[in-house]
């Protein structure tokens, strides 16, 4: 939480856009899980009279197991992330996006500038 504190502001601000990401992201995967699962126990419950291996059978599909997947592959790369902030590695990227952001305030002068709307013309001097 120190570390936290002693940051800029503008790099709160990312740390607060990547946990508010990791917490829509963590809800959508556990309600769909849920549903899936759900979904799962009822046809495994239709399919009772065909024994053990066809209620299994009836209860497993393809959107069950991309659930599950995703469900283990956002739990991988939280898992990573915390290590890599652990260990000091997210200070780099947050300097990078910091430096990122402020360029793009500013207007990066190696890039081409939006034009107004066709047939208008710049007032500046």
């Amino acid at each position: 939480m120190r570390r936290y504190q002693e940051l800029p502001d503008q790099q709160r601000g990312l740390v607060m856009v990547a946990l508010l990401a990791n917490a829509l992201a963590t809800v959508i995967l556990r309600a769909v899980l849920a549903l899936a699962g759900i979904w799962s126990v009822r046809q495994c419950w239709r399919a009772r009279r065909l024994g053990i291996a066809g209620a299994l059978q009836a209860g497993s599909s393809p959107a069950l197991a991309v659930v599950v997947a995703a469900n283990v592959a956002h739990w991988a790369v939280r898992t990573w992330a915390v290590r890599a902030v652990d260990a000091g590695r997210g200070q780099i990227w947050l300097e990078r996006m910091d430096h990122w952001l402020s360029d793009r305030a500013q207007g990066d002068p190696g890039r081409d500038q939006p034009s107004g709307p066709p047939g208008t013309t710049s007032t500046d001097p």
